[in-house]
């Protein structure tokens, strides 16, 4: 092995081996004699002749800190959202009341669509029936057209509330 200036450099032959860096360490004694060895990086041969090298410089460094910016973005992106959201600075009671305010208006709107779609059937049916009256079947058909515009009244109704 030969060394120089800090460098050492170790292997079979010239065209395979490793290179290490060594530094004196600093809890140890002063007089140099204690060293860290680091190896920062190989050549590595293969039957082809192909010669490779393998960086083990700053490997672990690197993707930690890589996996420290992804949390970083992953934060930032949630923060993000909520802002957009307006959901930063609200305590847990106020979004749990908001989900809850949600499912609710749901519920209002899925009822609402029910009514338009029954409506909207009765109606279709008032029209095919031929065992009513002619008087008959247009008072029914009437009153079922009403209930239909009615119901499609409360379902515009539910979603603009949904809305604000």
């Amino acid at each position: 092995m030969n060394s120089l200036d800090g460098w050492t450099s170790g292997g079979t032959s010239s065209k395979c081996g490793s290179i290490r860096r060594y530094s004196t360490n600093t809890r140890g004694p002063s007089t140099g004699t204690n060293r860290r060895r680091e190896l920062i990086g190989s050549w590595s041969c293969s039957w082809t002749g192909r010669r490779s090298w393998t960086n083990r410089g700053n490997t672990t460094s690197t993707s930690i800190r890589n996996a420290a910016l992804w949390r970083r973005s992953l934060a930032k992106e949630r923060i993000r959202k909520a802002k957009q959201n307006g959901s930063v600075g609200v305590s847990e009671a106020v979004l749990l009341k908001r989900a809850a305010d949600m499912v609710r208006y749901r519920e209002k709107i899925s009822q609402a669509q029910k009514e338009v779609e029954m409506a909207q059937k009765r109606l279709e049916v008032l029209r095919v029936e031929e065992l009513l009256s002619t008087a008959e079947r247009n008072i029914l058909t009437k009153q079922a057209e009403q209930d239909l515009e009615s119901a499609q009244k409360r379902l515009e109704a539910e979603k603009s509330d949904e809305m604000e």
